[in-house]
């Protein structure tokens, strides 16, 4: 087990002292237990295959937990440790299963992580990873057997229809083949990565990212590049972005966004703040119309999202499905906005397409929860003032030198 430290310029280090935490991985753990349910996986994690080391001996690989390291939350004062690492041959080359152990204070953030990670093209997907019963080398037969049942599982897990896509997906095909899973939100569909060990044996749900690159450098290149963040506050070269993944309808969202004001307030034009929506279809029944509201605000003015936001904050314990479209439009005559305008964007293909992208992206980049927040590419959940405001100061001090 070591404690690791780990510079917020984005550059690499291997010094001994540490401040990491894991990711809050709600919306997997019920997956696996409607996939085991249904009987696809035969159990609910990556099980230890016969011969490996067990943990206590297993190798401590530098660059597995720079990767986790990189991907995984920041939080103070958490150690990590890889207690799982399986080589395992397919499709022409290797792959790996690690898992890595995060321990914290926050209940919420501590557990296991693993990833599936494909030697052969340098990909990982870091996730959730399971055993399935498939023993045979890859073939059309597997294929067909993933497209069948695994969209029976995870309708029984999350209620909704997938469906599995191959091919043009995040990577090429090595010993792991990567998928897309198109997920219904009950207005269209999302995409959320996955993957198979093309010797049938594992299957991976999670964030999919180049493995010996930089996820926070990653992360950070594809949110400036994305035209999917409404840039709602501060100049674009600004020391310090932060780009927000939220859902109206989210009580924790409203908690944390009074941290996010301060923060705003206090270091003003040293802030990008940026807003993108991921609503929780699955539990928050109003949220996915009030994206929609938020993007096409958005687009007539970014001024005004922050306002939006902020109003449909305070009207969480009264809103209702139906009340949200009166209550947008309301809000869009009163800030001297286009109505026509907002009227051909609202449950339109405008903002059907560009939120069902967005909660795509947030997939693509390992939101599991809201809210989330990347700063300066880095993952933060739970944030508390004691640890974020310091945070932000020292990458402005960064930016400086």
């Amino acid at each position: 087990m070591r404690k690791r430290f780990v510079r917020f310029d984005g550059a690499l280090t291997q010094s001994r002292v540490g401040r990491w935490l894991a990711p809050a991985v709600l919306v997997p753990a019920v997956l696996v237990t409607g996939v085991v349910a249904a009987g696809l996986w035969l159990d609910p994690g990556p099980a230890e295959a016969a011969g490996a080391a067990p943990e206590g001996r297993v190798a401590q690989d530098p660059q597995v937990l720079e990767l986790f390291e990189r991907a995984l939350p920041w939080y103070p004062d958490s150690t990590l440790r890889v207690v799982q690492d399986e080589v395992h041959g397919a499709g022409g080359g290797t792959y790996r299963v690690v898992t890595v152990e995060r321990s914290c204070d926050e209940r919420f953030l501590a557990g296991r992580q693993s990833a599936l990670i494909d030697q052969k093209t340098s990909w990982a997907c870091l996730g959730n990873v399971s055993r399935i019963p498939v023993k045979d080398e890859v073939s059309q037969g597997l294929r067909s057997s993933i497209e069948k049942t695994l969209p029976v599982a995870l309708e029984s897990a999350l209620r909704t229809k997938v469906r599995v896509e191959w091919g043009d997906a995040y990577a090429p095909e090595g010993a792991v083949l990567p998928m897309t899973l198109q997920v219904s939100s009950g207005y269209g569909e999302f995409r959320r990565s996955a993957a198979v060990s093309a010797d049938g044996k594992f299957l991976a749900m999670g964030e999919p990212l180049p493995f010996g690159k930089d996820p926070v450098a990653y992360r950070r290149e594809m949110l400036r590049s994305s035209n999917l963040v409404i840039w709602d506050h501060g100049p674009a070269d600004a020391a310090v972005e932060i780009v927000e993944f939220s859902d109206f309808e989210c009580p924790g969202c409203k908690v944390k966004w009074a941290l996010l004001e301060t923060a705003l307030e206090r270091y003003g034009p040293s802030i990008h703040h940026g807003m993108v929506a991921f609503p929780l279809t699955s539990v928050h029944p109003w949220a996915f119309r009030a994206a929609c509201a938020g993007w096409c605000v958005g687009q007539q003015s970014s001024d005004a999202v922050l306002p939006m936001k902020q109003l449909f904050y305070s009207l969480q314990s009264e809103m209702t499905v139906s009340q949200v479209t009166p209550t947008a439009s309301d809000f869009v005559e009163g800030q001297g906005l286009s109505t026509e305008s907002f009227k051909e964007c609202y449950l339109r293909p405008p903002s059907l397409n560009a939120v069902h992208d967005q909660m795509s992206l947030g997939r693509t980049l390992g939101v599991d929860a809201t809210p989330t927040y990347f700063i300066n590419g880095w993952k933060v959940q739970v944030p508390e003032k004691t640890w974020l405001l310091p945070m932000i100061e020292r990458l402005i001090s960064e930016a400086a030198k």
